[in-house]
């Protein structure tokens, strides 16, 4: 950074964020259900009910409360609805972040190190980390890099997940930097900025993009949103007391690809699955890869094809 012709070191933060359907978070429990054992923890007869993404991905409090009270009262449905009040707590929410940005840069606009280190707050009674630098290990090219987590526990309730994983906050300060860099650059434009480093293969790993169109997509919505005839300077617009202007900010998205377990294709027929006179036959299942879609792994992220 000390030696680079151009720096940006700013600090950026996200709020926090609260996931608030339209209808609040509710479980009924039919005993029917049970949640096999996982890493090494014992399950037992807790029986729960089919879980949704985003932030109904994970068993919350009131879930595993539901079940409890289902148990207490065998061959009785349970049924409990949060209140609104209620979803501001233990239904998980996106942490607030504090995002230290750094970039580096020669006149030319090719980057030479970019920097991210964050600060999220998490509770006390468990860990949760969002992904917030996971972008800047693969966005842009740059020979150096470095990125840091770090969590301040506190007495608030559990973070969690949220639609669109941790790596969207992540994006604001590393977008807003790139738009700020340009700026000082003075000759480059931060669509071209952009373009200029973009990456051959993944910076982190060095692999390959199994598939990558940024540019494509900066070019098409330059030419969409007449990207060419805006004023560039920033704070030139204004609507009476409001400031209008024109911008551009890229996003990521999480994908990985895991091995798990498949079943080959069922043959024309009854399906040999099914309970017969004398059983069930299950067909066995074959190891093989496949995509996991919205996993939480933390894994680099990929532009969405």
């Amino acid at each position: 950074m000390a030696v680079s012709d151009v720096t940006v070191a700013r600090t950026y933060t996200t709020p926090i964020l609260h996931n608030n359907p339209l209808e609040p978070h509710a479980t009924t429990d039919r005993g029917v259900c049970r949640v096999p054992p996982r890493r090494g923890r014992r399950a037992g007869d807790l029986s729960l009910c089919r879980r949704r993404f985003g932030s109904k991905g994970a068993a919350h409090a009131h879930v595993v409360l539901a079940a409890l009270a289902a148990r207490a009262v065998p061959g009785r449905p349970v049924k409990l609805a949060l209140t609104r009040q209620q979803m501001f707590s233990p239904a998980g929410y996106r942490t607030p972040t504090i995002q230290q940005v750094s970039l580096a840069a020669d006149r030319s606009g090719t980057l030479t190190a970019v920097g991210m280190d964050v600060v999220e707050q998490t509770s006390r009674i468990k860990e949760f980390a969002e992904q917030t630098a996971m972008p800047a290990r693969m966005m842009y090219a740059a020979p150096h890099r470095r990125t840091t987590h770090r969590l301040a526990p506190l007495d608030v309730p559990v973070p969690s997940w949220m639609r669109a994983p941790g790596e969207c906050p992540g994006m604001f300060g590393q977008e807003v930097a790139m738009d700020e860099l340009a700026t000082l650059l003075g000759i480059i434009d931060p669509i071209e900025l952009r373009v200029h480093n973009e990456p051959d293969v993944d910076p982190d790993s060095g692999l390959p993009f199994s598939s990558r169109i940024l540019v494509a997509w900066l070019r098409t919505g330059a030419e969409r949103f007449g990207w060419a005839d805006r004023d560039p300077r920033p704070g030139s617009r204004r609507d009476g007391g409001w400031l209008v202007g024109t911008g551009v900010a890229a996003s990521v998205y999480p994908t990985m690809t895991d091995p798990t377990l498949t079943a080959p294709p069922i043959p024309p027929g009854p399906d040999p699955r099914e309970p017969g006179p004398g059983g069930p036959d299950p067909i066995p299942p074959v190891p093989t890869r496949c995509r996991s879609h919205r996993s939480r792994n933390p894994i680099r992220g990929r532009t969405p094809p």
